[in-house]
């Protein structure tokens, strides 16, 4: 009713559960704002399974109006990567900002908190936060334990500082909904029973499934380069990815031909399901003649690949043009 027509991450159920969301929008029926949060930890180049979440969200401050802040955890990576310096996750916080950027979001509405740089007003918030958390929830939420640093200890309250940043600086107490992966669910957990009890309204959120990695079961990771797509990666990247991809397809031709194959299984499928085919006409079609063996593998890789490399072309050009945009988007020039 409020956003009009619903995004196809949520008819297709990629966003499939929700705390407090329709808190959110009775509020929001009410005349009532609410800001946006979702972020990135930035361990390597964003591959388009960390676009997943950031696409919604710009589907949500476009029809709602919402001021989004999006926090690059580089001090998180920092923690819990041996090898990395300050150095090389800031650039890497950086790098990444140009992806975010590249989605469309509205620079007069979205601030890209640094979280080692912001730390000036972070802190503030973060060490209120951490004085209602004992290290007892958090060991028992995130199964840390002796060998844990005392940074990572410490961190859930700086992830939680995002949810309340608005609140603290317009002196109103205004809601916030944070669209995010499932596996984020703990950090907002602790948030939301932290909140009262410095006076903050609780975060709502809204959750998304993973994308599927290109190989055999799993997510995309950046570990894995050949089970993912990077933003910047080549048309010739691409082709060589998506054909080399695992599917749900027979062994041979004929054998797909007679008894068909198991979309539910590929994610050749699920890469147009989620993200790539919004018509559901057409991806009711492509599900039925994958079953049927009407639509062989490599027919669908040809198809998903040309879909992949034109997106990726003109994600491209935004993530170029946003290196001399990128000062607008930072919160430190607030």
């Amino acid at each position: 009713r409020h956003a009009g027509e619903l995004h196809l991450q949520l008819r297709r159920r990629l966003f499939f559960s929700h705390r407090d969301l329709d808190w959110i929008l009775d509020m929001y029926e009410a005349g009532r704002k609410f800001v946006l949060y979702t972020g990135r930890g930035p361990s390597g180049p964003v591959h388009i399974g960390h676009l997943v979440p950031w696409i919604f969200t710009k589907y949500l401050q476009d029809a709602f109006d919402a001021k989004l802040y999006f926090q690059m955890t580089d001090d998180e990576k920092f923690l819990v990567n041996p090898d990395f310096t300050l150095d090389k996750t800031r650039r890497l916080a950086y790098d990444n900002a140009l992806d975010v950027i590249a989605v469309g979001f509205d620079a007069k509405k979205t601030k890209i908190i640094m979280d080692v740089e912001d730390a000036d007003i972070i802190y503030k918030i973060a060490i209120r936060v951490a004085k209602k958390i004992t290290f007892s929830t958090i060991r028992a939420v995130f199964g840390l334990n002796e060998s844990s640093n005392i940074g990572i200890i410490f961190f859930p309250a700086v992830q939680a500082v995002p949810c309340f940043i608005e609140s603290e600086l317009t002196g109103e107490n205004v809601p916030c909904l944070i669209p995010a992966a499932i596996d984020q669910d703990p950090y907002w957990r602790v948030t939301r029973d932290v909140a009262p009890k410095l006076g903050y309204l609780k975060p709502a959120q809204i959750h998304c499934k993973f994308l599927p990695g290109l190989g055999k079961g799993g997510k995309m990771s950046a570990s894995l380069p050949e089970t993912c797509i990077f933003t910047t990666d080549s048309p010739e990247d691409v082709d060589r990815k998506i054909w080399n991809a695992f599917t749900g397809g027979r062994p041979t031709v004929k054998e797909q031909k007679m008894h068909g194959g198991d979309p539910t299984i590929c994610p050749i499928y699920y890469y147009d399901h989620y993200l790539f085919e919004d018509d559901d006409r057409k991806i009711k079609e492509i599900y039925m003649k994958c079953r049927s063996g009407d639509l062989l593998c490599g027919e669908h890789k040809t198809m998903l690949s040309e879909k992949i490399k034109k997106f990726l072309k003109e994600h491209q050009k935004r993530r170029e043009k946003a290196k001399d945009l990128l000062d607008e988007f930072l919160f430190k020039n607030r």
